[in-house]
Order: structure tokens, then C-alpha cells, then sequence
């Protein structure tokens, strides 16, 4: 987990957590990661420091460990999916996009459409394996959110 605090006193986290839910069928893709940030308060205030900050950390640890995969899906329950994939989409522009590579998926979870991302390390050693698997999986992803 990785912790800052903004100038407007905002407190953020980022957590990177080990998550196969993507590739439950694949025990050999072991480096599988999901992301989130919680922050405290709520963050209304636009700063690119933020953007910049959060980009920073996850493309360092991607650098560091190039077989890492992390998932990310967008949560619409508030009806903010499509403001969450901007954001990331903005992220993944501040990284070097010849390194990390992002795919994108809209895929079914509980009848709500989501989008999804992978980020994946151009010398991940399984690259072809893990994009054709995530490209080609199940369109309706709710038995595997909710398998765990």
C-alpha cells in the first residue's frame, strides 16, 4: 500500500493487492494484481500532482517487477464507471506507454456493463498468453467477482 497526503489535506491510498480474479483457470499467472485508491475525505479538488503521483507509483513498481499484471475495473454502482475510466486512461498517459501497455475490455458484472484494463509489461516473460486470455474471456464476468 502506498500513502500520501495532498496539499489540501487529503489522504490517499493506493493499494495494489495480489487478485487472479481475471485468470482463475491460469494458477501459473501468479503476478496478478488489482488497484484501488481510497481517500479521506472525498476528493472534489482537481491536481494534476494527484494524477502525476499515482501514475508515478504504478508505473515505478511495474518497472521493478515486469512480470506484474494489475487488473482494474470501473465500478458504475454510483454511476461514476465512465469518470473512473478517464481517470485511468489519464494515469496510463503519464507512463511510458513503449513499456506498459494497457487493453481494455467492456465486459458484463451483475447486468451493469463496466469497463476494464489491463496494464501489462511489454517483457512480461507470458505477454501473448495474458492479453489473449484477458481479450478472449467471458463477456459476463459476475460468477468470477463473485466466486471469491
Amino acid at each position: 500500500m502506498y500513502v500520501f497526503t495532498t496539499d489540501h489535506i487529503v489522504a490517499f491510498k493506493v493499494l495494489l493487492a495480489r487478485n487472479r480474479t481475471w485468470f482463475p483457470d491460469n494458477p501459473e499467472l501468479s503476478h496478478v494484481y488489482t488497484f484501488d485508491i481510497y481517500t479521506d475525505p472525498p476528493s472534489t479538488i482537481r491536481d494534476e500532482k494527484i494524477k502525476a503521483t499515482i501514475a508515478d507509483i504504478i508505473s515505478k513498481r511495474m518497472l521493478d517487477e515486469p512480470e506484474m499484471v494489475i487488473t482494474y475495473h470501473c465500478d458504475n454502482d454510483d454511476g461514476r464507471g465512465v469518470f473512473r475510466s478517464r481517470k485511468f486512461n489519464g494515469w496510463h498517459q503519464l507512463m511510458d506507454q513503449e513499456v506498459i501497455h494497457k487493453y481494455d475490455r467492456e465486459v458484463i458484472c451483475d447486468e451493469d456493463s463496466l469497463h476494464s484494463s489491463i496494464l501489462i509489461h511489454r517483457e512480461n516473460s507470458r505477454y501473448s498468453r495474458i492479453v489473449n486470455l484477458y481479450r478472449s474471456g467471458d463477456g459476463d464476468v459476475t460468477e468470477k467477482f463473485f466466486s471469491e
